[in-house]
C-alpha cells in the first residue's frame, strides 16, 4: 500500500526488491539504479519514512550473484558488481557484511571452544533460525553466519573441539564452498553418504559425550529426534542456559 503513494516508483521487471522488515533494511539492485532521478526519488521516498539510504558495492566475489545483480550479459556494462542502493532504517542493524560480522573465523571458533568447554559440552549445534523462527532473522541473530562466514539462508553449523562443519542443501554448495575457509568442512546435505547432523555427532562423539543446544532456537520435535538418536550412542543432549556463540561473539554482537 505505501508504494501507491509514490507512483512510478514499483520496482519493474528486471529490478528487485528485498525488503527485511525486523532490521529494517530494504535493497533494491539495479543496474541504473543510483544515477537515474527514479533512484534519487526512491531515496526521497524512502527519506519521508525516515529510512535512510546508503550506497553499497555488490561483491563480484561470487560470479554467478555479481551477474544475476547486474542484469542480463547484453546490460552489463561493468565486470565488477554494480552499485545497489540499501535504505537502513534509522536505528537499523548493520548488514551481515558488516565489521560485526567480519572477522578471523579461527579466532572465532577458539573463542565458540572456550565458552563450550565452560559449559561442559563436546559439541555445540548452531541453526539459523531466530527465537521466533522468523523468515527474516535480524543481525543479532545470525550466529551461524557469524561463526562460519556462510551467509546463505539455510544451513547449519556442528562444532566440536576438533572439528566444524557446515551442512547446507543443493542451493548453496557453491556460495558455501566460496564462503568458508579452510577450518571448515561443507557437508553437502541430501548427497549420497552425507549424514544428518545428528547422526554425524552420534557416530563420531565418544559415549559420554554432551551435545550442547540453545533450546530457544530448536523446535520440540527436533529436539526430540536429537535426543533419541543421541540416546542409542550414550550421547546425551544438553540445552544451555545461554547461547556460547552469543558469548563469543561479545560486545560485536549487533543489538536487537
Amino acid at each position: 500500500p505505501r508504494w501507491r503513494r509514490w507512483p512510478g516508483l514499483l520496482p519493474t521487471r528486471g529490478s528487485m526488491l528485498r525488503v527485511t522488515p525486523l532490521t529494517r533494511r530494504v535493497t533494491v539492485p539495479h543496474l541504473r539504479l543510483t544515477s537515474s532521478p527514479r533512484a534519487r526519488q526512491l531515496v526521497s521516498a524512502f527519506s519521508s519514512l525516515a529510512v535512510r539510504a546508503q550506497p553499497r558495492r555488490l561483491s563480484s566475489a561470487n560470479p554467478a550473484t555479481a551477474r544475476l545483480l547486474r542484469g542480463s550479459a547484453s546490460r552489463a556494462s561493468a565486470d565488477a558488481g554494480e552499485t545497489a542502493v540499501v535504505a537502513e532504517g534509522a536505528e537499523g542493524e548493520s548488514p551481515a557484511a558488516s565489521p560485526a560480522m567480519a572477522g578471523d573465523g579461527c579466532a572465532k571458533l577458539a573463542a565458540l571452544r572456550a565458552r563450550m568447554a565452560a559449559a561442559s559440552v563436546d559439541a555445540f549445534v548452531v541453526p539459523s533460525q531466530d527465537p521466533h523462527f522468523s523468515e527474516y532473522v535480524p543481525t543479532c541473530f545470525e550466529r551461524r553466519a557469524w561463526i562460519s562466514g556462510f551467509t546463505g539462508s539455510a544451513g547449519t553449523a556442528v562444532v566440536t573441539a576438533r572439528e566444524a562443519l557446515l551442512w547446507t542443501d543443493g542451493r548453496y554448495f557453491l556460495q558455501a564452498s566460496q564462503e568458508l575457509s579452510s577450518e571448515w568442512t561443507l557437508m553437502k546435505g541430501g548427497q549420497p553418504g552425507v549424514p544428518e547432523p545428528k547422526q554425524w555427532l552420534a557416530e563420531k562423539l565418544p559415549s559420554g559425550a554432551k551435545v550442547g543446544v540453545d533450546a530457544s532456537v530448536h523446535s520440540l520435535n527436533e529436539a526430540r529426534a536429537m535426543r533419541d538418536v543421541f540416546a542409542k550412542h550414550g550421547v546425551a543432549l544438553e540445552c544451555l542456559a545461554t547461547n556460547p556463540v552469543d558469548e563469543a561473539w561479545g560486545g560485536a554482537r549487533p543489538p536487537f
